[in-house]
């Protein structure tokens, strides 16, 4: 029987991150199944560029733009209660669907105003209502107080969504995620659908690119602490012969000599780039999409075992137990290339 199913996500209609590019792929299989498909998608987000990266949404799908009062990058958590009024009152706008899929800081207060079948899909830390300080010096200090200013928004979060998740199926993107959201929050069953990899787009991309680049280097992708981009840095200059491109959406200061900045690129084109791919992350990455991505190009990864990155791995992947072990990172990439 087909069904109409809605998705509500800040962020969804916008390729700002993986999260965004495994959730359109499991809205087309939803409608491949025959289902109708919904979208509430945010009308003017303001972070992460996302208003020049406009999705292309299939013609077939039904959009229905929508606005919150308050749109902030941090105090993720008071944005949640400053808008958890105007997110319930948008489920209204969903009435009309069979089931409601959300993801992301919006998702208890949409979930559970809404009457139908619900399903909420946990995509990263964020969704676990995890706050881990993986700053160093003053700007630890200043993330600790940060934490604490977000506590009792953050708490109110956590409660919603606990009675979300008592009424929704839940479904995650790793075993490590969904393993976690059982032990937080008491979740019987955690259904877990790792990332579906567009693989025929995905070598389209990286054929196409390659002809354009001339020396291909190491590859980093990320801009920020959480992403290790400070460890890339020092693995950079540890290898001063040896040619780095990091991906990054803003931009990057105090590179060295060997490293090539990169404006944000569709995954094939960045991979086109790469002898070796290098995910040296400090938070727990829910799966590692680049990780499978440049695996099933052929494409050697390191990694830090973080997370779901070894699931992503699945055994192919180079592991660096102790993140900060730079001669381990050294090793391990030159064993790579030297393999490849």
């Amino acid at each position: 029987m087909k069904k109409r199913v809605a998705l509500c996500s800040k962020y969804f209609g916008y390729a700002v991150g993986g999260a965004e590019q495994s959730t359109l792929q499991m809205l087309l299989d939803l409608e491949a199944q025959g289902h109708q498909i919904v979208i509430l998608r945010n009308r003017s987000p303001k972070h992460f560029g996302a208003g020049a990266r406009k999705m292309k949404l299939p013609e077939s799908w039904i959009i229905r733009d929508f606005s919150l009062p308050a749109d902030f990058l941090r105090f993720r958590y008071l944005e949640y209660l400053l808008n958890r009024s105007a997110l319930r009152r948008l489920a209204n706008e969903v009435a009309d669907a069979d089931m409601l899929l959300s993801y992301g800081f919006e998702a208890p207060a949409v979930l559970a105003a809404f009457q139908g079948k619900k399903r909420y899909i946990l995509r990263d830390e964020y969704g676990l209502g995890w706050m881990r300080n993986y700053e160093a010096g003053k700007a630890r200090l200043a993330y600790g107080l940060y934490i604490a200013l977000e506590f009792i928004p953050r708490l109110i979060w956590k409660r919603d969504l606990r009675g979300a998740l008592s009424r929704a199926e839940a479904v995650a993107n790793s075993e490590f995620m969904a393993s976690s959201l059982q032990r937080e929050y008491g979740v019987d069953s955690v259904r877990v659908v790792l990332p579906d990899i567009d693989s025929k787009a995905l070598k389209s991309q990286f054929e196409s690119t390659l002809p354009q680049v001339g020396k291909r280097g190491v590859v980093f992708v990320g801009d920020n602490r959480l992403k290790g981009v400070d460890i890339a840095i020092r693995i950079a200059r540890a290898l001063p012969d040896q040619q780095f491109y990091f991906f990054a959406r803003k931009k990057l200061t105090g590179l060295p000599e060997n490293v090539t900045a990169m404006p944000w690129a569709s995954p094939g084109a960045v991979y086109a780039h790469a002898e070796a791919v290098i995910v040296p992350s400090r938070w727990h990455e829910a799966y590692g999409r680049i990780v499978a991505e440049a695996l099933s190009l052929g494409v050697p990864t390191i990694i830090s075992d973080r997370g779901g990155l070894t699931e992503a791995g699945a055994g192919r992947a180079r592991v660096i137990s102790d993140l900060e072990d730079m001669p381990g990172w050294v090793s391990q990439i030159g064993n790579a290339l030297n393999s490849k």
